[in-house]
């Protein structure tokens, strides 16, 4: 079936629908409850607090707009025209590779017009049809797609630079939810400790640096200080292997 979707278009400015920041931030909502519902540092294990920034972060956009990554499909198939009636014409599906956040293709940038690229979202790949009717020549067709490609590249940068904001704002938003998670479980204990009822203090040893070159001797720190360390450690960790994966956002949709 004929492809009549597009890509990057719920939430326009013009519209009442959720913008893509809305969404980010009912997202940074959900893993802030997820420390809040915390009931002891022993919850706050490597597997909890790895899953817990993996999960939070929003992996960007990466597409090989590149004409000769992406693959075609004919097809005849009836296409009704502007007025109704029903034309026999070849049809062309182009498929385009990507990495990233899938849900992200759904979502419109900050500043947009009033036309969206065509596409729609299958895998790891976006697809779109392109008609070539018989008396259109190779030169609009070859226009066409060079269009709607650079839609989708202009689309794919401002959202990336919405991602990008984020994931740089989660850091200290998780950092501050664990602060007042610690603060309550602290309130906790001091019933206990008033009665002189003590809690067996925890040392571990410190994780490992994110970015550590050369093993150097760790140091015994208490629970809290090592999931503030460990959690900070994951956060390098997520936001350099996008880094790697996209390069500079701005450069992350691969030119044609």
């Amino acid at each position: 079936m004929f492809i009549k979707s597009n890509l990057f278009s719920t939430g326009h400015p013009f519209s009442e629908q959720p913008r893509l920041s809305d969404v980010l931030e009912g997202h940074k909502r959900q893993v802030i409850a997820k420390i809040r519902a915390v009931t002891s540092l022993k919850d706050m294990t490597d597997a909890f607090l790895t899953k817990l920034v993996k999960e939070a972060v929003v992996a960007p956009l990466v597409i090989d707009l590149s004409f000769d990554k992406m693959t075609r499909e004919f097809r005849n198939e009836e296409i009704e025209t502007p007025s109704g009636h029903l034309i026999s014409a070849k049809v062309a599906r182009l498929s385009i590779p990507f990495t990233g956040e899938e849900a992200l293709f759904k979502y419109c940038p900050e500043t947009w017009g009033l036309t969206f690229p065509r596409g729609e979202v299958c895998g790891n790949k976006i697809q779109f049809d392109v008609i070539i009717p018989g008396d259109q020549s190779p030169d609009q067709v070859k226009e066409d797609i060079r269009k709607n490609c650079d839609e989708i590249r202009t689309a794919a940068d401002s959202i990336n630079l919405q991602a990008r904001a984020f994931n740089e704002s989660l850091p200290d938003a998780v950092e501050a939810a664990f602060a007042a998670k610690f603060e309550e479980l602290e309130k906790q204990h001091a019933i206990f400790d008033d009665l002189g009822i003590k809690e067996q203090q925890e040392l571990v040893d410190e994780p490992v640096p994110a970015m550590a070159t050369a093993s150097r001797p760790r140091k015994k720190v208490t629970r809290k200080t090592y999931v503030v360390q460990y959690v900070q450690n994951q956060f390098v960790a997520e936001l350099n292997q996008i880094n790697q994966n996209t390069g500079d956002v701005n450069n992350a949709i691969q030119s044609s």
